[in-house]
């Protein structure tokens, strides 16, 4: 685990604001519930992937105060259902090691473990840029982005597949010039899922059908918006917890030396 205090000054490095505009996020996370507490001082904050992940859901939401209702809307998201068996779907879950109701939290928690653990060439392309190419501060890394769209919630994950995914993918056999461009996985509000397992169950779907309407209609008065994260922000936390694991492992052998 990574403490709280690197996690804010590695994510508000990535995103171009000081630690304190992202420690209000975590603070209000902790307030109600969605980080764990730490035992000692703010900076004490124990961060795992679960955390880190919680504090990338969180940028995305308008500012702290609106995260007691963006997080529960758009954290427990679920894959589209007319989209959750496609062949990029089932095998990025296989990948990410989730299960087939996994959320849109699920997934980015699975992201910052895949860039934390450097496995993202089993999922995602990424061609560097050669010596030279590019300026110092241009991202040069996996790249995949994790956006929101409201008031109607909506969240989506685009990337371009790796190769040898790309190559499993056609053996199944599916067609391998729509495996080239971006892929893109879209979630729902979790009520859409609710409502296709009661369908598959031969269940009714009435209740799910209101609130449905309901949810469209509380919509329709809201001003729209758009949000996203990418592969910078992932890789800023994921870097940060893997340099707490080197400081443990260091400590460690420290520890264990004669």
């Amino acid at each position: 685990m990574a403490s709280a205090e690197d996690t804010y000054a590695a994510l508000a490095d990535a995103i171009g604001k000081r630690p304190k505009a992202v420690e209000a996020y975590g603070l209000r996370l902790r307030s109600n519930g969605w980080l764990v507490r730490g035992k000692r001082g703010r900076g004490s904050l124990p961060i795992d992937n679960a955390q880190a992940a919680k504090l990338l859901l969180a940028l995305l939401s308008g500012g702290p105060s609106e995260l007691d209702e963006f997080m529960p809307t758009y954290a427990t998201a679920c894959v589209m259902p007319a989209a959750s068996d496609e062949p990029v779907v089932r095998m990025m879950r296989v990948i990410l090691g989730l299960s087939d109701n996994a959320r849109f939290l699920d997934f980015i928690t699975a992201l910052v473990w895949l860039f934390r653990d450097g496995s993202t060439d089993q999922l995602i392309y990424h061609a560097p840029f050669e010596d030279g190419q590019v300026d110092d501060w241009v991202y040069d890394g996996p790249n995949i982005d994790i956006r929101v769209h409201g008031p109607f919630p909506v969240a989506t994950i685009k990337f371009h597949l790796a190769s040898p995914l790309i190559e499993k993918l056609v053996a199944m056999g599916c067609d391998h010039e729509q495996l080239l461009g971006e892929q893109m996985i879209v979630f729902l509000h979790e009520i859409y899922g609710h409502h296709a397992d009661a369908m598959k169950q031969r269940k009714s779907t009435r209740k799910y059908d209101k609130a449905i309407e309901k949810l469209r209609e509380d919509s329709e008065r809201g001003i729209g918006f758009e949000r996203f994260i990418g592969g910078r922000q992932i890789s800023a936390v994921a870097a940060a917890l893997r340099d707490s694991d080197d400081k443990m492992v260091i400590a460690e052998t420290r520890s264990d030396a004669p």
